[in-house]
């Protein structure tokens, strides 16, 4: 998902960036419709700061000239308008579809985004009541150290984000090994391995 800071309409408004949100929405449902193969109940934002250009930060903290030129307009977007951009999705999908809005993401780039205060209630990054999958912890001993549950072999276990704790109905998902993070020698992507809580599967 891209942040306001990629919008090629940027004008630094809330509204503006509520509607980019809504955009990005309404392209995911058509794909989805045009043969997406979703056969989840939840459609999921991807909140990331991938590190590689044009723009490193999918636009969530730099605004962009333009979404592809690389070239930085501003270095600062303010968190409350990052928030309008996901409202933006999450109220599209519930008014125009038969799915539920979910958010893939980690407490680092959550935090990197939505600030260090962002579980807390009132903080533009408190989303409680949103479902959500996560990637960290993860591990490269895919074989020795599989979960249980939400908890690695080892100890470690699934952080979410944004107010949302492993014991919650909304810990939906967790990519505790490969996908794009550390590799761990399965073949394909990276060998992106997930757990799914099944009862709480919406």
């Amino acid at each position: 998902m891209g942040g306001p800071g990629v919008d090629p309409h940027w004008n630094g408004t809330a509204a503006e960036a509520y509607k980019w949100g809504a955009q990005q929405a309404a392209r995911a449902l058509v794909d989805i419709a045009n043969g997406g193969g979703i056969d989840y109940p939840v459609v999921w934002m991807d909140i990331e700061i991938p590190g590689i250009g044009p723009a490193t930060d999918n636009g969530w903290n730099t605004v962009y000239t333009t979404p592809c030129s690389g070239k930085v307009k501003q270095q600062h977007i303010l968190a409350s308008i990052d928030r309008a951009d996901f409202n933006g999705f999450y109220d599209y999908v519930l008014a125009h579809s038969k799915y539920r809005p979910g958010v893939y993401s980690a407490v680092v780039v959550w935090n990197s985004v939505f600030g260090s205060n962002s579980a807390s209630p009132g903080s533009p990054g408190y989303i409680p009541n949103t479902d959500e999958w996560t990637y960290e912890p993860e591990t490269t001993n895919y074989k020795g150290n599989f979960p249980t549950g939400f908890c690695l072999k080892s100890g470690a276990c699934a952080q979410f984000f944004g107010g949302v704790t492993r014991s919650s109905s909304h810990a939906l998902m967790w990519q505790w090994s490969g996908g794009g993070g550390q590799t761990n020698g399965i073949g394909g992507f990276n060998g992106d391995l997930d757990q799914i809580d099944g009862a709480r599967h919406p």
